[in-house]
């Protein structure tokens, strides 16, 4: 293999572990977080004096998930069948890239919301 073939099949490795991260991504996952506490544990004797106090370091192992992401979707989908998702076409881009922000409302505005609908 020829130095510029090495360097070639380095750049294609990387690109499919970048393409591989994207759509991870783009769908969310599951991972482990390890979360350590400290613990206070306190030993007694028989006659319920305590003889010892002492911490011990204690680390569990956390389930949590990680939503698809939105730009990360948006990017896959205008990459990957751009005649559907790329910018200025009728498809879905545009319900993507054109969500109005929600409106801010102020404490006022909320309070008049909600006595108009019945709440506190």
């Amino acid at each position: 293999m020829t130095r510029t073939q090495t360097h070639e099949e380095d750049r294609r490795r990387a690109d499919d572990a970048v393409e591989r991260a994207l759509l991870k991504k783009a769908k969310g996952y599951a991972y482990t977080e390890q979360d350590s506490s400290k613990c206070k544990a306190v030993e007694y004797a028989e006659s319920g004096k305590k003889v010892r106090e002492y911490e011990t370091l204690e680390t569990i192992d956390i389930k949590k998930h990680m939503p698809p992401d939105l730009a990360a979707i948006s990017l896959w989908l205008k990459a990957r069948r751009p005649e559907l998702w790329a910018e200025g076409r009728s498809g879905g881009a545009a319900i993507i890239d054109n969500i109005p922000p929600a409106p801010i409302l102020t404490a006022d505005e909320m309070a008049a919301l909600a006595a108009a609908r019945g709440g506190d």
